[in-house]
């Protein structure tokens, strides 16, 4: 029957919600199990191991099923994979077509695609067509995943609250949002004290003493979380919903729209106008709004610690010795690392004019960064050039990506 020998043989079963209807008999794990063990049985295949990811979008590579079933298969003890076609082991063309071309290949196993009549083991015509076949499963998905966000925004546009966690103070009923007293109390005690001078740890610190539920199960209040409460505008009555969209349907990135593209939904008001813009108000005067980003912020590592380093005013410092670990590493000014990063990119520009090079060190790409300053920047090969390094005035950092 094949060129190769079966060997040991295991079943992958996958089903998501994107796959028709979920629980329907022609896709149900069961089906798809029934339809697999009836091929084996049928070409003496010894089944070993069955993998299954139920309720997971083949266009994600994290499944817990699948990345155990390839580590069997590097284990060597799986040399045989039946699925009941390619959509079953991924919705993503390029993942498909590595899996297929090289990673199945490389390690000397077979992949059998029951209803698509694949198999890698042997050589056909329906191999060939593989590649279409994994097109056109990826753009199921894309085809999918756009109708489900056409359908989102069409309920948003209907009256519908469609966001996926409401805010500290309401519930979900009937397809609205609710205020929950209890916990509405709780946000105007926060706006109260804030507009009385108390700062926001000052009001996180009193919240925990209290033992007060914070938001989230087993979180704790801090600073972060009461400036959060104290800048949605749901507590007036606008929920904002579609704040952000992701930059792909398979990337988790997302970016933040602009106030014109957001939607504000109507939901009952726990507080008074004048008290949220009292609290608005003195979130400017104490700085407490969020600032500028700093183009290398959360990419700088301490080149003793490891540990991550921090904007502070105008020099990164590392938090490891900002939290007392005894770190040696001095803060870094801002000015000089954007003077290290002129100077590393210097041959890369056609002009010798430094101020224009000191700006583009605000727009560059941290890739950029990381290839021509971290050589200027490493951490430090032995303990003798880590004491040294430690005492310079510029500190020591690398760049991350």
């Amino acid at each position: 029957m094949s060129r190769h020998a079966a060997g040991s043989t295991a079943l992958y079963l996958r089903l998501s919600r994107d796959d028709g209807v979920a629980g329907t008999e022609s896709e149900s794990i069961a089906s798809q199990r029934q339809i697999l063990m009836n091929f084996a049985n049928m070409h003496g295949l010894s089944v070993v191991a069955e993998f299954c990811d139920d309720g997971i979008s083949g266009t994600r590579s994290d499944r817990a099923g699948f990345k155990a079933m390839l580590s069997g298969i590097e284990e060597g003890w799986i040399q045989t994979v039946l699925v009941k076609d390619l959509s079953r082991l991924s919705r993503d063309y390029i993942r498909t077509g590595e899996l297929i071309e090289r990673w199945f290949p490389a390690h000397g196993a077979r992949l059998i695609a029951v209803n698509d009549g694949i198999d890698t083991g042997v050589r056909s015509a329906a191999n060939d067509y593989s590649p279409i076949r994994a097109v056109m499963d990826d753009w199921y998905a894309r085809d999918i995943s756009r109708k489900v966000r056409s359908a989102i925004y069409a309920r948003q546009s209907a009256g519908f609250c469609t966001a996926a966690r409401l805010p500290f103070g309401y519930f979900r009923k009937d397809g609205s949002a609710a205020v929950n007293e209890a916990k509405a109390a709780v946000v105007r005690r926060i706006y109260a004290q804030y507009n009385s001078g108390k700062s926001c740890c000052e009001i996180a610190k009193a919240l925990e003493r209290d033992h007060i539920p914070a938001p989230g199960a087993g979180a704790h209040w801090n600073d972060v979380t009461v400036r959060r409460i104290l800048t949605d505008s749901a507590y007036i009555g606008l929920l904002r919903l579609r704040t952000t969209r992701k930059t792909g349907y398979k990337c988790s990135k997302r970016e933040r729209l602009a106030e014109s593209e957001m939607i504000l939904f109507p939901v009952p008001p726990i507080l008074a106008p004048s008290e949220f813009r009292c609290a608005q108000i003195r979130i400017k005067q104490r700085g407490h709004a969020a600032p500028g980003r700093h183009p290398l912020s959360g990419k700088l590592i301490c080149g003793i610690c490891g540990r991550m380093m921090q904007v502070h005013t105008d020099r990164f410092r590392c938090t490891g010795r900002i939290a007392g670990h005894t770190c040696p590493n001095p803060s870094l000014r801002l000015d000089l690392l954007e003077h290290q990063l002129t100077h590393a990119l210097h041959p890369f520009f056609c002009t010798d004019d430094y101020v224009l090079l000191s700006r583009t060190i605000q727009k560059i790409t941290v890739y950029a960064a990381e290839l021509h300053v971290q050589m200027h920047c490493r951490r430090p090969d032995s303990a003798d050039d880590r004491i040294n390094r430690a005492n310079e005035e510029t500190g020591l950092c690398k760049i991350t990506k």
